[in-house]
C-alpha cells in the first residue's frame, strides 16, 4: 500500500479531534508544497479543490515528479483534503546566492496551520546549494525558512503549528524550528521531516524533541550532515537512492502510518564513507570539487539529478564527454576527490 491508497481509502473523514492529522498527512503536505504554484494565478486564499482545478491546464514539464499531479488530483477529491485552505505560497530563487526557497500553509480544522518546506527543485542552482549544506553553517533557504515562519506566526499567533518537509524541505523545518523565538517554538507542536539532511554541527546539537526524521531502509540523504533528532526508519519498495522518492514508501491503512522497518548495512557503509570523505576535506576544496561537478552538470545539458535519475544510464556519455573537456588540471583534482572517496582507507 502507498500514499495513493491512503488518499482513495483512509481520506473519507474531515480532519477533526477524532480524525487528526497522521504522519501520512504530514507527509503528503510535504510534498504538496512541490506543486508548481508559479504556474498559475494564486488567490490570497485557495483551497485544495480549487488549486487542482486551475493546474489541469498546467503542462507536465512544470511537475518536478509525474506523481505530484496524481497527488494534486487525488488530494482534491477526498472528503479530507479538497476543502483545506491553502494560503501564502512564497518562492525565492537567486543565482547569484545560490538559494532555492518556497513554502505555502495549510490550514487544518481545530486549530493547526500546516508549513510545508519545498525540497531541492529541478534547478542545478537548488542542488547546488544543497551541496552548500556541507560547506556553510546556514544556507540562504534556511534563512528564508525561518522568516517564513515568523512570518506566518506574525499573521496568525493564535494557531498552534506543524512544519513539514522533504528532502531540503526537511532540513528547512528542522532549521526553522531550531532557531526560531521561544514565543513562537512553543506554539510548534510536530516537526515531521522526510527523508532530510541534518544541520549543521553549529545547530544539530540544538534540535528540538519534537522533530521526527523518516528515512528509508536505504536512505542515503537523510543520513546526510548532523542528526540528534528521533530517526524513524520506513519500507520502500524501491531501490538505493530512488528510494528518496516518497512515492514508493510503504503505509498502513489500518494505523495511518508509515510501515517500519531498520536501516540496511547498504546506507551504513554509504553514511561513513561519505562523512569520513567530508571531514577529510577543507571548505575550500570541497568548493572547489562541488564547482567543478556543477560545470560538467551545466556543460553537458543532462539536467539536475532528479532529471538523470529520471533518464537513467544513458545520460553517462554526455557526462563523461563534458568531463573530458575540462582543463587536465581540474580533472587531476575531480579524479583525486573522487578516489578519496573510494578509498576505505582514506
Amino acid at each position: 500500500m502507498d500514499v495513493f491508497d491512503y488518499l482513495n481509502k483512509n481520506c473519507k473523514e474531515k480532519f477533526s479531534a477524532k480524525s487528526p492529522l497522521t504522519e501520512i498527512d504530514a507527509m503528503i503536505l510535504s510534498r504538496f508544497s512541490y506543486l508548481p504554484f508559479d504556474q498559475i494565478k494564486m488567490q490570497k486564499v485557495e483551497s485544495v479543490s480549487s488549486i487542482a482545478k486551475k493546474m489541469e491546464h498546467v503542462a507536465d514539464k512544470h511537475y518536478i515528479w509525474p506523481e505530484d499531479k496524481k497527488l494534486i488530483e487525488r488530494m482534491s477529491k477526498t472528503k479530507r483534503y479538497r476543502d483545506l485552505p491553502a494560503f501564502e505560497f512564497k518562492k525565492r530563487a537567486n543565482k547569484r546566492t545560490t538559494e532555492q526557497f518556497s513554502a505555502i500553509s495549510v490550514y487544518i480544522p481545530g486549530g493547526t496551520v500546516v508549513i510545508s518546506y519545498t525540497g531541492t527543485d529541478s534547478t542545478l542552482n537548488g542542488w547546488r546549494e544543497d551541496c552548500n549544506m556541507a560547506i556553510l553553517d546556514t544556507i540562504p533557504a534556511q534563512k528564508s525558512a525561518k522568516k517564513y515562519l515568523k512570518y506566518i506566526f506574525k499573521l496568525y499567533p493564535e494557531f498552534d503549528y506543524c512544519l513539514v518537509g522533504h528532502s531540503k524541505g526537511g532540513t528547512l523545518s528542522m532549521y526553522a524550528v531550531t532557531t526560531a523565538k521561544k514565543s513562537i517554538k512553543s506554539k510548534i507542536k510536530n516537526v515531521y521531516s522526510f527523508d532530510a539532511p541534518g544541520l549543521s554541527q553549529k545547530f544539530a546539537h540544538s534540535i528540538p524533541e519534537n522533530v521526527v526524521n523518516y528515512i528509508p531502509q536505504d536512505s542515503f540523504v537523510g543520513r546526510l550532515l548532523n542528526h540528534t533528532e528521533k530517526t524513524v526508519v520506513v519500507k520502500s519498495d524501491a531501490k538505493l537512492l530512488f528510494q528518496h522518492n516518497i512515492y514508493s514508501w510503504h503505509v498502513s491503512l489500518k494505523t495511518g502510518k508509515l510501515i517500519r522497518t531498520t536501516i540496511n548495512k547498504k546506507s551504513d557503509i554509504a553514511d561513513r564513507a561519505l562523512k569520513r570523505w567530508i571531514n577529510k576535506l577543507t571548505n575550500k576544496e570541497k568548493e572547489a570539487f562541488f564547482d567543478l561537478v556543477f560545470k560538467v552538470l551545466e556543460d553537458s545539458g543532462v539536467g539536475t539529478p532528479n532529471d538523470m535519475m529520471k533518464t537513467g544510464p544513458s545520460v553517462i556519455p554526455k557526462i563523461y564527454e563534458s568531463y573530458r573537456k575540462l582543463e587536465k588540471s581540474d580533472r587531476q583534482m575531480f579524479l583525486k576527490m573522487v578516489k578519496l572517496f573510494l578509498s576505505p582507507n582514506s
